[in-house]
């Protein structure tokens, strides 16, 4: 093919791949075989809910966290939100004081291991956000007063249910 009418130019370089690349060494690849230690189907020894509805039904979720090391996790939920129209501090704190009782079924080394993830939930478009300043206070001063990090969480302003007309209300709540 021409451009314009003129012959292509030729090769810049014009090696054969046999002098290039020469004799390469082939790739070796070694394969390993370990334990599972017991942990064949799944990762997760304890589900904390149900399979065939999402209820919860158990205090705490337990998982290895490999399937060839023999290192655990758990997972626990705390919640009071009927107590948080009264004292949102004191709601927080039971929440988190919930958690660390569903954890008792876990083994856990120290309350220093222990990682807590935040869910304030408030709805936006009603009165009382500002107790959502006070939860996050509460379990914060929980949270440093018993050793226990917390490396996540989030804010939720979920929607706004309406039935028959009305606005259903809910206390917010911390999960």
């Amino acid at each position: 093919m021409s451009l314009g009418g003129l012959p292509p130019p030729p090769p810049a370089v014009n090696l054969e791949l046999e002098k290039v690349l020469g004799d390469m060494p082939k790739k070796t690849f070694e394969f390993k075989r370990f334990t599972t230690h017991g942990v064949c189907d799944s990762l997760v020894a304890q589900q904390r809910n149900s399979l065939v509805l999402t209820d919860t039904t158990a205090d705490v979720l337990a998982i290895a966290q490999t399937y060839i090391d023999l290192t655990e996790g758990a997972c626990a939920i705390g919640e009071q939100p009927i107590k948080g129209p009264v004292d949102p501090k004191a709601m927080a704190r039971l929440a988190v004081g919930e958690a660390l009782t569903n954890l008792v079924w876990a083994k856990v080394t120290s309350l220093y291991d222990v990682k807590a993830s935040g869910n304030w939930m408030y709805l936006s478009k009603l009165d009382g956000k500002g107790n959502m300043y006070d939860v996050c206070n509460g379990s914060f001063e929980a949270m440093i007063e018993l050793g226990i990090a917390i490396d996540g969480g989030r804010t939720v302003f979920p929607w706004q249910p309406i039935f028959a007309g009305e606005v259903v209300k809910a206390p917010g709540i911390l999960l």
